[in-house]
């Protein structure tokens, strides 16, 4: 991306700046596939966000430390 898009990183940001658009016209990629890959990436975040948050919760259950007064 170019230095002075970077602070603002939307998609339709990263459509218009000239050093993605020239990649993407040499790779031969449309806008709407360029859109369909973040929103693929995006969603498959998501996901693994979900799982790995039942992952640390199942293991924080797991691990749970246990105060005993004695």
């Amino acid at each position: 991306m170019c230095m002075d898009a970077a602070d603002g990183l939307t998609m339709a940001g990263m459509l218009v700046d000239p050093l993605i658009q020239m990649m993407m016209r040499s790779d031969g990629v449309s806008d709407r596939a360029h859109a369909e890959l973040w929103d693929r990436a995006r969603d498959a975040l998501a996901a693994r966000a979900v799982v790995d948050g039942m992952r640390d919760a199942a293991l924080a259950r797991r691990y749970r430390l246990q105060l005993v007064h004695g």
